[in-house]
C-alpha cells in the first residue's frame, strides 16, 4: 500500500496517538481524503505511520511508531497477536466464546472496535481510514484467524458522519441485516442483536463484574437498573438471586432481556420504564431490595455537558442508595470516559450522605483485561465503578453548628 509523507509543524515529543489538524501542516493538494501516510516532524525525523484525515479535528491517528508498511501482513500480525494475548494469555476464550478483540487506540488500531460474538465478528470503525482495500486486509485476516466467523461491518453513525467517513461499501459486502448470535458467558446464555442493539450489540465490558455479583447474590432480592438485556439480572438470578427486577426505557432491549431470560430458563420482572419513575415510586412504597445494580449509559460526549452528567449520576444514586436495605449493596458504574473516578466517587460519596447513608467500598471496578488502556492514551480508561455496602442503622448526620449551640442553652 502506498503511503505519502506527511510533516507536521511541531516536534514529535510525545507517543500520544493523536495529532490534531493545526499541528499538521497540510499541503493544498493531493490530500483531500483520509489515507495512511508516514509522518514526519518539524525537524525531520521520522515520527510514525498513521491515518490522517483533513476532515477531522484529530487529523493524524498513529497505527505504528515504526516505519513500516501497512498492508494486509501489518494486520494479519496485529490481530494474531491480539488473539493470542485474549484467548492463551488472558483465558478470555476459557468459560465464554466472546470477548473484545481490538479495543481501539490501547489495542493499537485507533478508531476501531472488534468484537467476537461465538461465531460472529463485528467490526465497528469510529472513525475514516479502514475502508476499501484496508478493510479488505482486516477482513481477510480475520477469516484465516476465525475460519467458522461470519465477518460484519456496522461503522459508529454518529462518529463517521462526524468524521466524514462513508462505509456504505463495507456494509452492504460484509452486512449484518438481522443476524443474532448466542453467546455463552460463565453458563449463562444471551442473544446478541446486531441490528437494533446499542455498540456492538452487547456490553463484554461488565463480563468480570457480572460474575462478581453473581458470586454474591445468593437469596438475595436484586434490583437492574439501566439493565439493557439483562446481563447483570439475569446472570443474578441464575446464580441463585431470589427474585430479580430489571428497569430500562430501550424497549428493543427489554424484548432481547426477555428472550435472554428464556433461554436461560430464568424468571425475572422486565419493566420498560425510566428508572428514575421507578425508584420515585419504590420510595414513595417503601420498597427496597438487598442489591442495587446502576449501570446507565454514557452521560457526557463533551466538557460542556459535565455538570448535567455529574447532576445526574448523583440524583440516580441517591435514589438506589435509597432503595438499598440496611446492610444491603450497591453495584454502581459510570462509562463516561470525562468522569474521573476521583470525582466518580465524590459524587457517590455525596449521594450517600443525602441518602442518610455510609457506605463501605468493597471494591473499586473496571472493565474486563480484553478492554485495555494504554500510557500512550490514558483517555481509553472510561468504565469505573464502585461496589458498596450501604449502612443506614448506624449513620449519624452531623448536626449543624448553630443546631448544636441551642441544644446546649
Amino acid at each position: 500500500m502506498e503511503q505519502t509523507a506527511l510533516k507536521l509543524k511541531i516536534y514529535r515529543n510525545s507517543c500520544h496517538q493523536w495529532v490534531y489538524k493545526k499541528m499538521v501542516d497540510i499541503p493544498r493538494k493531493g490530500f483531500n481524503k483520509a489515507a495512511i501516510v508516514r509522518v514526519i516532524d518539524k525537524a525531520g525525523i521520522f515520527a510514525g505511520v498513521g491515518i490522517f484525515n483533513p476532515s477531522s479535528t484529530v487529523a493524524i491517528r498513529f497505527l505504528t511508531n515504526n516505519d513500516e508498511v501497512i498492508d494486509r501482513g501489518f494486520f494479519h500480525r496485529r490481530l494474531s497477536s491480539l488473539k493470542n494475548l485474549k484467548e492463551k494469555i488472558l483465558g478470555l476464550g476459557v468459560n465464554s466464546d466472546c470477548y473484545r478483540l481490538v479495543h481501539s487506540e490501547s489495542d493499537g488500531l485507533p478508531g476501531l472496535i472488534i468484537d467476537k460474538f461465538a461465531d460472529y465478528i463485528m467490526i465497528k470503525p469510529y472513525c475514516a481510514g479502514y475502508g476499501g482495500i484496508t478493510m479488505e486486509h482486516i477482513a481477510s485476516s480475520l477469516m484465516e484467524l476465525y475460519p467458522a466467523a461470519k465477518i460484519m461491518v456496522s461503522p459508529d453513525e454518529k462518529s463517521c458522519a462526524k468524521d466524514g467517513a462513508d462505509y456504505r461499501a463495507e456494509i452492504k459486502k460484509y452486512h449484518a441485516g438481522k443476524a443474532r448470535a448466542e453467546i455463552s458467558e460463565f453458563g449463562v446464555k444471551f442473544s446478541v442483536d446486531f441490528e437494533l442493539g446499542q455498540k456492538t450489540g452487547f456490553f463484554l465490558d461488565q463480563k468480570l463484574n457480572r460474575r462478581l455479583a453473581s458470586e454474591m447474590c445468593a437469596g438475595m432480592e436484586v434490583l437492574d437498573l439501566c439493565c439493557y438485556t439483562g446481563g447483570f439480572g439475569i446472570s443474578m438470578k441464575k446464580a441463585g438471586a431470589k427474585s430479580v427486577t430489571c428497569v430500562d426505557t430501550d424497549s428493543d432491549a427489554i424484548a432481547t432481556a426477555r428472550k435472554n431470560a428464556k433461554i436461560n430458563g430464568c424468571e425475572v420482572e422486565f419493566l420498560n420504564m425510566n428508572v428514575f419513575e421507578y425508584l420515585r415510586d419504590c420510595l414513595a412504597k417503601g420498597k427496597t431490595y438487598d442489591f442495587v445494580i446502576c449501570d446507565p449509559a454514557k452521560l457526557a460526549a463533551n466538557k460542556l455537558e459535565l455538570p448535567r452528567a455529574y447532576r445526574t449520576y448523583g440524583d440516580l444514586n441517591k435514589l438506589a442508595i435509597q432503595a438499598v436495605r440496611d446492610g444491603g449493596f450497591l453495584f454502581t458504574f459510570s462509562c463516561t470516559g470525562l468522569v474521573s473516578e476521583k470525582i466518580f466517587q465524590s459524587v457517590i460519596f455525596n449521594s450517600a450522605r443525602e441518602a442518610g447513608a455510609s457506605l463501605k467500598v468493597l471494591s473499586g471496578a473496571g472493565p474486563s483485561p480484553d478492554h485495555p488502556y494504554s500510557s500512550t492514551f490514558p483517555e481509553g480508561k472510561y468504565l469505573k465503578g464502585l461496589l458498596v455496602q450501604v449502612e443506614k442503622s448506624n449513620f449519624i448526620f452531623p448536626k449543624r453548628l448553630e443546631e448544636s449551640e441551642k441544644s446546649t442553652q
